[in-house]
């Protein structure tokens, strides 16, 4: 093996070691019309569905997750007469392949916490809207679900927030916004979960947490005199790790005992959020949940960015097809546990993959419809 194969190899499994991009595609095409067909579909005899009896269940564990009263979604899904008054809707949006929202294609690695429809599932919804959405016998109605507590993982051991309460405004562009949340730690902690709340669901689109113990954050926060600091994608200074992230839908996962989030003695988190306008002015003060390592940690998880450089990030007037590549080496074995492919704007198709030393291609991610 060449060294340079070697090169590539390595650095697809550092991207999978954490946060990354592998490829982008820039395309003219648009993103949301591309149709998903229910190939592996049997389909039932008709207008033997029924919403209590089949519908309801792949409805309440797929959808109501996060289509509950109060949540980040437009509307909820935890009832038939609900379900029924969005029909056309969710007809569509299974047509496009936008709900439930999972993009990694089949075949590219497995992950917790996959809310797609199974074919059969997709099928069984499409049916049952085109034969007119029965009901069905009330005594099989299911007990609907309970929105998710708070804290998933019970009540961190302590939690943090921002330290005011942020307005966004009416409308206008979406705002990237950076805030600084000192921890006061007098000593080294090992973190095993990271859990956020959200101040605002209906404003905050996502947030990325990050480790700072260099003091940036405060001097970009003090230099714009107010709270927090801009930054659309990099910070500005250079960080010493990550520490979890939001978007709506998402679950926290504790880390396996003996592996920990390293967070260092009066290190800062630095808390981005990217807020979209509503129409109405809002505010947001989000949280984030810390639950320390009560067993003795060995094994650190470190986040290894693998991105193309913001100054390679030029796309030429006119070229429809554009695609940037980033990789890395990883001198030695390390264990994948988590991925986060992340893009802006223009970026359509988004994929990490692995090439180890023996030469055998490992497909990690893959997102052809980046949106």
């Amino acid at each position: 093996m060449t060294a340079r194969r070697w090169i590539a190899a390595a650095l697809a499994i550092l991207l999978t070691a954490a946060l990354g991009i592998a490829l982008l595609k820039h395309k003219t095409r648009s993103s949301t019309k591309r149709q998903v067909e229910t190939t592996g579909y049997r389909p039932w005899k008709k207008r033997k569905l029924e919403f209590n009896k089949q519908i309801a269940p792949i409805v309440y564990a797929k959808c109501a997750k996060c289509h509950y009263p109060g949540s980040a979604a437009p509307f909820a899904l935890t009832s038939y007469r609900e379900v029924r008054n969005h029909a056309r809707a969710i007809g569509r949006v299974l047509d496009r392949g936008l709900m439930p929202p999972w993009k990694p294609e089949r075949g590219f690695g497995e992950f917790l916490g996959n809310n797609s429809l199974a074919d059969q599932e997709k099928g069984m919804i499409k049916q049952w809207l085109a034969e007119g959405c029965r009901e069905g016998n009330p005594s099989k109605r299911p007990v609907p679900p309970k929105p998710p507590p708070q804290w998933p993982l019970g009540e961190p051991d302590d939690i943090l927030r921002m330290s005011e309460r942020f307005k966004i405004p009416a409308d206008g562009n979406d705002i990237y916004r950076c805030f600084v949340i000192p921890t006061n730690y007098a000593e080294d902690r090992y973190v095993q979960a990271v859990d956020i709340v959200p101040g605002n669901p209906r404003v905050v689109h996502h947030i990325i947490n990050y480790v700072d113990t260099s003091g940036g954050g405060r001097a970009r926060e003090l230099a714009e005199g107010g709270s927090g600091f801009s930054a659309f994608g990099a910070l500005g200074f250079p960080i010493v790790g990550g520490l979890g992230g939001w978007a709506p839908g998402s679950t926290p996962y504790p880390l396996n005992d003996g592996v920990g989030y390293f967070l260092p003695k009066g290190a800062d988190i630095i808390m981005q959020v990217h807020y979209h306008p509503t129409g109405k002015e809002e505010t947001d003060q989000s949280r984030v949940g810390l639950y320390f390592c009560n067993q003795p940690v060995d094994k650190r998880l470190r986040i290894m960015p693998v991105a193309v450089p913001p100054k390679v990030l030029r796309i030429p007037a006119g070229e429809s097809n554009c695609v940037f590549w980033a990789e890395q080496q990883i001198p030695g074995d390390i264990t994948v546990l988590r991925i986060l492919p992340h893009m802006h704007l223009v970026g359509r198709e988004i994929a990490g993959s692995a090439i180890l030393p023996n030469g055998s291609f490992v497909p990690i991610v893959q997102i052809n419809n980046w949106d």
